[in-house]
């Protein structure tokens, strides 16, 4: 009972994850934010779904060493974009192309 009420409540923030990244589209920033919340609650249910089927947690340590990088990747181009175009705000990047 216990065990699907946890799943029940990752999927819940998992959505409320996508609407906040597909509605929030002002700033760059929170779109990263939203994103690396998002990787973060897939990897609480890989933790879960490894605890339920007794396997090992190396998948999760991949799993996040690929988000951790993910993560830096998506910063450094928030400051190149910064640099370039003055702001992190999309609407202006659009225009300025």
């Amino acid at each position: 009972m216990l065990n699907s009420f946890n799943t029940y409540m990752y999927m819940i923030i998992m959505i409320m994850c996508v609407y906040n990244f597909l509605n929030n589209t002002s700033h760059l920033l929170c779109l990263l934010l939203s994103l690396e919340f998002f990787m973060l609650m897939i990897y609480f249910m890989m933790c879960v779904m490894c605890m339920n089927y007794n396997n090992e947690f190396y998948m999760g340590f991949y799993y996040l060493t690929i988000a951790v990088c993910d993560g830096g990747l998506g910063l450094s181009l928030l400051v190149v974009l910064i640099r370039s175009h003055g702001s992190e705000m999309i609407n202006n990047m659009i225009l300025s192309l």
